[in-house]
């Protein structure tokens, strides 16, 4: 099962009946390139030497889903059915494949979608990134549902912290935000801030009153004497 909403304002990932998840392959270690200077990244082709240049999208489609349907490295989309799906998959692939952003852990809710995908990466490379597993499950840190998975899990931990928190959830779910959604349980947890008060902080003394004035150095000073003594038994 697969199970979210867009993270966006667009229209909800829940009309698809066929969805699609995906991840992009170390993304963080991409270039990241000034505002002022995107305009000159545009794709631009021609069919031959006579054409003239162009630089709209060949895919809009796909193209409407990059800028859309990602949130940071994760991409969150459907089709109507098995066919739009998969070429959706051969779209945003390729797009991003252009600009070295490989796409893998790709997982859906249609089996047979997952299989055309598998031959597809199969015949481009050796390795394989299809997660396949039709229990993960995908979810939006917005949701009311993906709250009460985390309050309930919250509860059976013993009020955890937000690491061990997440970390639980992680194991049967991928909440999106899950992170920011697990340090406010645990934050408005009433529970957790009756036993963990936080400890009084001790006044400092008062100084005395020769180091509250201005003297030459050296004015007040003391001398320690000391006395060492054998004890025999």
């Amino acid at each position: 099962m697969i199970y979210f909403q867009s993270l966006y304002d667009s229209e909800s990932i829940q009309k698809h009946s066929v969805a699609l998840t995906a991840d992009v392959e170390k993304m963080y270690r991409k270039v990241w390139i000034h505002e002022s200077e995107r305009h000159l990244q545009q794709i631009i082709w021609r069919e031959n030497q006579e054409s003239p240049i162009s630089s709209e999208d060949r895919n809009p489609v796909a193209c409407d889903v990059i800028k859309n349907d990602f949130y940071v490295d994760d991409l969150l989309s459907g089709s109507e059915n098995e066919n739009l799906a998969y070429d959706l998959f051969n779209g945003v692939s390729n797009i991003l494949a252009s600009a070295n952003f490989t796409l893998r852990k790709w997982n859906s809710n249609d089996l047979n979608v997952l299989k055309k995908i598998s031959e597809t990466r199969k015949e481009q490379e050796d390795k394989v990134y299809v997660c396949g597993d039709l229990q993960a499950k995908t979810l939006d840190a917005k949701h009311t549902l993906t709250k009460l998975i985390f309050d309930d899990s919250h509860l059976k931990l013993m009020h955890a912290g937000p690491q061990l928190l997440l970390s639980h959830i992680r194991e049967n779910y991928w909440p999106i935000g899950g992170r920011n959604l697990a340090k406010q349980v645990v934050r408005n947890c009433v529970t957790r801030f009756k036993v963990n008060p936080k400890p009084l902080e001790a006044l400092m003394g008062n100084l005395p009153n020769n180091r509250l004035e201005a003297k030459y150095p050296f004015y007040a000073t003391g001398i320690l004497l000391a006395q060492i003594t054998d004890y025999v038994n």
